[in-house]
């Protein structure tokens, strides 16, 4: 009903400072730059001085300042009034409800709910499977990816968005994807959170498989922890950020090789694999078993093992001689 950005127009016009605002947003101040660059010149208006001191309010901005409060005020109350008129005509209450996420304690209080509230209906919407109740027959998945972006499913085409809720249909029956944990917010305090995401899970499961058949052990080592970097930078709503813009170069450069099939099957919230092949591919049977042939000779592992153990035995002689004075 109204421009959000006006709320965060006031918020650095409170603040005086992108910097504070972005704090009591919880995004990054270049977010909020760019939300009041878009206002501006959404406007043609120029609503702040900028200083190396800090922001001022332009004449414009003053005047605005005002008026946006009264909008702000104004349209929460008429959404306040919609949503009251919206629940009088409807007088239902929707509550998602799975095995894993419970809804009995309502139900408990429903009756006595009533004595009180007699028009209000309650309506249980249930969630999918849990791997107990999912069915005894598994099921198998193709997928085909190229350059890390997912691109079918058992055969089909389908965008990005399709293929997470053909996923999300799967999982769901089979109970993948349910996951109850403890985490860390971004001010700190701990929090528990019951998940329920079975096309994401597979999804990650997936590439997962086929990340491990085609990148080396370095790239994927230092890949697991730029991966946890850039999910901590994106959970903090950091994307527009010099430091997000690296870590997805990055991941962008590990997919250039991430393209083949994989195929798995679900069972009672299990993810089993069934193969991956791909045209680049760094197994090699022969050299994974050991077996001597034109490109692996079993001599070649003494001198590694004498050059690989070396700075340990440096390090013991060093240790030795110090300890004999």
């Amino acid at each position: 009903m109204y421009n959000p950005q006006l709320e965060t127009f006031i918020r650095v016009a409170d603040a005086g400072s992108f910097n504070k605002a972005a704090e009591e947003l919880f995004i990054s101040p270049p977010a909020v730059i760019k939300q009041i660059n878009l206002l501006e010149a959404q406007l043609g208006l120029t609503l702040f001085v900028r200083t190396h001191r800090g922001l001022k309010l332009t004449e414009a901005g003053k005047s605005l300042y005002q008026d946006a409060k009264y909008v702000i005020g104004y349209c929460r109350e008429s959404v306040e009034r919609a949503r009251a008129a919206m629940q009088k005509e409807e007088n239902v209450i929707r509550i998602g409800t799975s095995p894993m996420t419970p809804v009995q304690n309502m139900v408990d209080l429903w009756p006595k709910f009533q004595e009180y509230c007699p028009d209000i209906k309650f309506q249980m919407i249930p969630f999918e499977n849990t791997p107990e109740n999912a069915p005894d027959e598994d099921e198998y998945v193709t997928m085909t990816f190229e350059e890390g972006v997912p691109k079918t499913i058992n055969g089909e085409a389908m965008k990005v968005s399709d293929i997470i809720r053909k996923l999300n249909e799967l999982g769901g029956k089979h109970g993948i994807g349910i996951v109850d944990i403890v985490e860390n917010r971004v001010v700190g305090m701990k929090s528990r959170g019951v998940y329920e995401t079975p096309g994401g899970t597979i999804l990650m499961e997936a590439h997962k498989q086929l990340e491990e058949l085609v990148i080396d052990r370095a790239t994927m080592e230092v890949k697991k922890d730029l991966g946890n970097k850039l999910a901590q930078v994106v959970y903090e709503g950091k994307w527009f950020t010099p430091l997000c813009e690296a870590l997805r170069a990055f991941v962008k450069s590990t997919q250039k090789y991430v393209t083949g099939e994989v195929k798995f099957r679900l069972y009672k919230g299990n993810i089993i694999k069934a193969g991956t092949t791909s045209p680049y591919s760094l197994y090699n049977e022969s050299l994974a078993s050991f077996t001597t042939g034109d490109m692996y000779d079993h001599h070649d592992a003494s001198g590694f093992i004498t050059l690989f153990g070396l700075p340990l035995k440096v390090r013991a002689m060093k240790n030795l001689e110090v300890n004999n004075k």
